[in-house]
């Protein structure tokens, strides 16, 4: 997080994230095997990102909460009220897009699952081809040396 001038926190956006990654992982210019190191490091740690998507997962749902009051002697009516104009406003008029940013927070959750999915996949293979390149250049090494 950072800190504004008046001392309140204000979250990162993803590309102030996404930058302080980068940093972390490669921190400007750098061997690229290390930074594939530090990369594949950095991505393996799957079970806290399989635990924010849990969370994010948890909180996609938008429900109706109930109505509560802490009148002493009339509490009873205000809810009652409120249930009766809840019903009428809601039904026909809240509910429809209740359901529509429900749908959303459902797709775009999925979607952030399979990108990490994806990127975890890429990542294997990457560090495969990493491995083939670095066989391949010890091989060249040698037929050099050989002749």
């Amino acid at each position: 997080m950072n800190e504004s001038m008046s001392g309140i926190s204000v979250s990162m956006t993803p590309a102030e994230r996404m930058f302080k990654i980068r940093q972390a992982i490669i921190g400007g210019e750098g061997d690229i095997e290390e930074a594939l190191k530090k990369l594949a490091i950095y991505l393996q740690s799957a079970d806290r990102v399989q635990d924010r998507l849990r969370d994010l997962e948890s909180r996609a749902w938008v429900r109706e909460t109930k109505f509560q009051s802490h009148a002493p002697l009339i509490a009873g009516v205000i809810i009652a009220i409120r249930n009766l104009w809840n019903w009428m406003s809601t039904k026909w008029y809240i509910l429809p897009m209740l359901q529509q940013q429900n749908n959303f927070n459902a797709a775009a959750v999925q979607i952030i699952r399979d990108l990490w999915t994806l990127n975890y996949a890429l990542l294997t293979i990457v560090s495969q081809l990493q491995q083939r390149v670095d066989t391949l250049a010890k091989q060249v090494d040698r037929l050099k040396n050989e002749s």
